[in-house]
């Protein structure tokens, strides 16, 4: 037999027999690495969407250095005018963009946690129903 302690009413010592001790331990056990799963699954997105920014960064960035010449003698620079209105434009247009992706990594972050969070509170509520179950006196 063994002693299982804890509870929802603080610290209580109950003896169960191995059987129902390893499968309580063994199903906690699961749950605990699934619950670790999802947490480093949501860190690799959050660090996927980050590394997705800031090659779209260089790009823009890349986009919108393209062919500067820092030798160009000031009447060259007035015909570039136009030119560089687009290229704002174009690079006010990826911000936008880059902007409602960041908006959606945040809505898909709140989702991941709020299910985590979900999944603690089942998780809880199992291992009690197991304690109750494995309970051989009765509360």
């Amino acid at each position: 037999f063994k002693s299982l302690t804890g509870g929802d009413k603080g610290p209580k010592e109950e003896r169960v027999c191995d059987c129902c001790f390893n499968r309580t331990a063994s199903k906690l056990l699961e749950l605990q690495t699934e619950a670790a799963d999802r947490v480093k699954l949501a860190a690799r997105i959050e660090r996927e969407m980050v590394e997705a920014d800031k090659r779209d960064f260089e790009e823009t960035r890349g986009e919108l250095f393209k062919g500067a010449d820092r030798g160009r003698s000031p009447s060259s620079t007035a015909g570039g005018v136009s030119g560089a209105h687009s290229t704002m434009n174009e690079a006010m247009k990826n911000m936008g963009e880059r902007g409602e992706k960041l908006e959606a990594l945040g809505e898909k972050s709140a989702q991941l946690k709020n299910a985590a969070a979900d999944f603690k509170d089942m998780a809880g509520q199992l291992k009690r129903s197991q304690q109750k179950k494995n309970n051989w006196f009765g509360e």
